[in-house]
């Protein structure tokens, strides 16, 4: 099994719908991590969200699904207690 990097992936799709957001998980030092769970945060807004992304999905990527499953993230994005260092 190839191992696909989700963040090279993710991060046009972020940039595509919204300014701001980056992909906090997978993190850069593991950005192929089979785990489905991605994280988004938008540091200037203090907003962090996730979504529950299939590997398979990445593996030949649906660009159009992941899309839309990030759109619907961003959309429930809720404002964190999180604040960058």
């Amino acid at each position: 099994m190839t191992l696909i990097d989700k963040r090279r992936i993710l991060q046009p799709i972020l940039d595509k719908i919204e300014a701001g957001w980056i992909v906090k998980r997978p993190s850069q030092l593991n950005p192929c991590d089979v785990d489905y769970i991605c994280v988004f945060q938008n540091p200037s807004e203090y907003k962090e969200t996730s979504a529950e992304i299939s590997t398979k999905l990445f593996e030949k990527p649906d660009l159009g699904i992941i899309e839309k499953l990030v759109r619907n993230s961003l959309k429930t994005a809720k404002v964190s207690k999180w604040r960058p260092s």
